[in-house]
């Protein structure tokens, strides 16, 4: 899953990393979460933010697109009778 951290510290980085365990793409950023930086989370299905981000209804909305994604392979088939391959969401406030 394609996940945007916003103000991340290089020191961080490490940590971050191995606790994922590879399971995410994260992409980090020590930029803030703000109106003008949230669209440097275009592409991920997932934002993380830390106490020092806007998280107002303002700077959300603009994080505010359609998500698609498609099942990891090993899910293909198992998951919805095998009718659908993945989804596509769109997330309001």
């Amino acid at each position: 899953m394609k996940t945007t951290l916003f103000s991340t510290h290089k020191f961080e980085e490490q940590y971050l990393v191995k606790a994922n365990k590879g399971k995410h793409e994260l992409k980090m950023l020590e930029t803030r979460l703000t109106k003008e930086t949230a669209i440097l989370a275009n592409g991920a299905i997932t934002v993380s933010l830390f106490t020092g981000d806007d998280a107002s209804a303002e700077v959300i909305k603009e994080l505010n697109y359609w998500v698609a994604y498609d099942l990891p392979k090993n899910l293909l088939g198992k998951l919805w009778k095998g009718k659908y391959r993945g989804q596509k969401q769109k997330w309001f406030i």
